[in-house]
């Protein structure tokens, strides 16, 4: 099951509102705190049908739980998950892709790192990239991202959700704007049109 990570931006749809929130982290199974980014007005004995939406390095996932107001003056807020299942929206389609990426990290307290690699694979959410070892869950990373459909490089910050072995790493972006979501989607989304087209045009005989 995908979990939202500590520290990671998130999405809490409760009834008609949508809460920009920060997950403070995992009280016990199930339960996490989360920080509120807006002034929310729900009863404090109240507890609410909701669903937590977080992007990973897999797409966009979301859990159905109750929304518990955790003294929600402070701005926090206590949600139940009630179910496993774990939505991955269609729109953030993933493609095999190799695309060059600079990824850079801090190493220690003041070090500096950086890598040049390729991704593996693509989508709106994260990417799988080849890295270097000493990568580790829950690690910040910079990505400097090239997509080479006529636009700027993107410089992103993502976090490390998953390492794959010790040449994968498995990155969720993080704080994107809707903009270079929206771009990454685009591009996903033409590239895997092609390969489509490319795959019929071999199974038809056509090259």
């Amino acid at each position: 099951m995908a979990v939202p990570q500590r520290k990671q931006r998130a999405s809490l749809a409760v009834g008609r509102d949508r809460l920009p929130v920060v997950v403070e982290g995992e009280a016990q199974p199930g339960l996490w705190v989360l920080a509120v980014l807006v002034p929310c007005k729900l009863a404090a004995d109240q507890g609410l049908a909701g669903r937590l939406e977080f992007p990973t390095a897999r797409g966009l996932c979301a859990l159905d739980g109750v929304v518990q107001p955790d003294g929600c003056s402070d701005g926090r807020l206590l949600f139940w998950a009630r179910t496993t299942r774990v939505e991955q929206r269609r729109e953030l389609a993933r493609i095999d892709v190799m695309l060059p990426v600079v990824l850079s990290w801090r190493v220690g307290t003041s070090a500096q790192r950086t890598y040049r690699t390729t991704t593996l694979d693509l989508s709106g959410g994260g990417a799988l990239v080849a890295a270097p070892p000493g990568l580790k869950p829950d690690q910040e990373v910079g990505i400097y991202l090239t997509l080479g459909d006529g636009g700027p490089d993107m410089l992103l910050r993502a976090r490390v959700v998953r390492v794959v072995d010790r040449s994968r790493v498995a990155l969720c972006f993080e704080a994107i704007s809707e903009s270079q979501r929206e771009r990454i989607i685009r591009f996903v989304l033409r590239v895997q049109r092609e390969q489509i087209r490319r795959r019929r045009e071999v199974l038809s005989g056509g090259g």
